[in-house]
């Protein structure tokens, strides 16, 4: 069966080196459509971040989530372990005026990886893990009550209410859950066969999820599945068009309620406020995580394996125009290995990405994406 995809915790260990070389072996690229039509003008670049031990002995750590706000301020989580795993702190790396400064992250996420991250505004943002909330206020961060051991995949918060979506036991039961302003809120989790993956919150009382949900390993469904589904303040419902689906959406990205673009491993489809539109075959993909910031204006991230080296990979990014995808270069400083593992977009001008160098001791990497 199709399993959930998740970032490896620092407690799997040596597992991370494991996990990325089964990610080389499965033979995964990040192959979009390419349309005729021209591409927006824009060049990712290696963004420095603050200064970090980057002692290859004991590695310095991972950035595993991402979240931009229109202003140019953007926010990174991850873990850094440079004194070993046995003395983990949570890593978090702030962007503003275009530099990255480091700051004091929350705490209870040393040893499970921050999954996901949202700012609604540069003093309002959540970070998820596996049982951690935490709420950020421009200053400090503080833990929020979970109703219990949450593996958390996403969140998005709309002004100073945040839902976020996971799983839940042994059987992968689907779990949301919903904070206002801080304050834990009981609702129904999603329904039919959907395991949450990425969440959009346009108000306090709308948002979208959508997932993957049970397949054969190896081809696809035997009969369709639903991959997306809105909440109204009170019930879930099964999106017009995404009942009818053989394949999973496993990352969302929202202009608003009524234009969002959802990508997968080896597609996209556009909701346009009524339903869901498949836009066909994208290649043989690692599911790409996607940021837009209009509905002419999206980046998608990922990571391949190196031409030159099977056994290593490489970071990748694709930029949606309205009418195609486009691959894009990536610069790594000629790291040995690279993946991008999350994107966000602060406006048209500028996005950012993160994720890490190296094989089985990783460091820390981020890019900018500015017009060229």
């Amino acid at each position: 069966m199709v399993k959930r995809r998740r970032v490896p915790s620092v407690r799997d260990g040596g597992q991370v080196g494991c996990w990325l070389a089964a990610l080389v072996t499965s033979g995964v690229l990040l192959a979009m459509v390419i349309a005729a039509a021209p591409a927006r003008a824009g060049v990712w670049s290696v963004a420095p971040l603050s200064s970090l031990d980057q002692d290859q002995s004991n590695g310095s750590g991972n950035l595993t989530a991402d979240s931009c706000v229109a202003g140019g301020y953007c926010m990174a989580l991850g873990v850094d372990d440079t004194r070993g795993l046995d003395h983990q702190v949570t890593l978090e790396e702030v962007y503003n005026g275009g530099t990255w400064t480091r700051v004091t992250g929350p705490a209870g996420f040393a040893h499970t990886y921050p999954a996901a991250l949202s700012c609604s505004s540069m003093t309002y943002c959540m970070a998820v893990g596996l049982a951690n909330a935490a709420l950020w206020n421009g200053t400090s961060w503080r833990a929020v009550p979970s109703g219990g051991v949450i593996s958390f995949t996403a969140v998005s918060c709309a002004m100073t209410t945040c839902m976020a979506v996971g799983t839940r036991g042994r059987l992968d039961i689907p779990v949301a859950e919903l904070w206002r302003n801080g304050v834990l809120r009981k609702i129904v989790a999603p329904l039919k066969a959907v395991s949450p993956d990425s969440v959009y919150c346009g108000s306090s009382s709308r948002c979208l999820v959508v997932g993957d949900f049970a397949c054969p390993a190896q081809g696809r469904c035997p009969k369709s599945q639903p991959f997306a589904e809105s909440w109204n303040g009170h019930s879930w419902a099964v999106m017009k068009g995404a009942g009818r689906s053989r394949h999973e959406v496993d990352h969302i990205s929202c202009v608003s309620l009524t234009w969002c673009m959802g990508v997968g491993s080896n597609y996209s489809d556009i909701w346009n406020g009524r339903t869901w539109t498949y836009l066909g075959p994208a290649g043989h993909a690692l599911p790409p995580i996607v940021s837009c910031v209009t509905a002419v204006a999206c980046e998608a991230v990922g990571s391949t394996t190196r031409p030159s080296n099977r056994n290593h990979l490489m970071a990748l990014a694709s930029e949606w125009n309205g009418h195609g995808w486009t691959n894009e270069l990536v610069p790594d400083n000629g790291a040995t290995s690279s993946q991008l593992v999350a994107v966000s977009c602060a406006s048209t001008v500028l996005c950012t990405a993160v994720g890490n160098v190296g094989t089985e001791v990783l460091n820390p990497l981020a890019e900018s994406w500015q017009p060229s």
